[in-house]
């Protein structure tokens, strides 16, 4: 699932590797490791494209909340993308959950509740962004563009400039 590549791994290592001297540049290595939980196979796919378009260096698909958490334990995730609909928890617990074991992960909630009391719940319980149904690409690439940024912003740049470019 990992690309092999030449720059620092993109988990944690015991002893920081030696090109990393400053905090910058622990930043600056920072790649996204994105993890899917959607049972909708058209959209598992799009977020897939999407998140590969724009660097992601490790993607994983997931259908359940239970099999998601294992995964955070076990690998080094800093996005993750969740609908709110799971079979055996809510996107909202399965994110408090998370929250407890790993706080700094961005989380991208799918909903297709656009009320703004179910706005204002996700919000408090520490969503990063909301992603409502029914979505274009575009709005995915929007999304994830943002929370990529927040992870890596060395890493976004060409990508944003690239997007501009093609707005204008």
């Amino acid at each position: 699932m990992v690309a092999a590549t030449s720059q620092a791994p993109s988990r944690p290592a015991a002893t920081p590797a030696p090109s990393a001297t400053a905090p910058e540049a622990g930043k600056a290595a920072a790649k996204l490791s994105v993890l899917i939980v959607e049972e909708e196979g058209y959209t598992r796919t799009l977020l897939r494209t999407v998140a590969r378009a724009l660097g992601a260096e490790q993607i994983a698909t997931v259908n359940g909340a239970k099999a998601a958490l294992r995964l955070v334990e076990e690998t080094s995730i800093n996005l993750v993308i969740c609908d709110l609909q799971l079979p055996e928890m809510s996107g909202l617990d399965f994110l408090a959950e998370l929250r407890r074991r790993a706080p700094e992960v961005q989380f991208l909630l799918i909903s297709n509740q656009s009320d703004p009391q179910h706005i204002q719940e996700a919000v408090n319980s520490g969503v990063s962004a909301i992603l409502v149904r029914p979505f274009s690409r575009a709005q995915v690439e929007a999304k994830l563009r943002y929370l990529a940024n927040r992870i890596a912003p060395n890493m976004v740049p060409t990508l944003a400039r690239a997007a501009s470019t093609s707005h204008a």
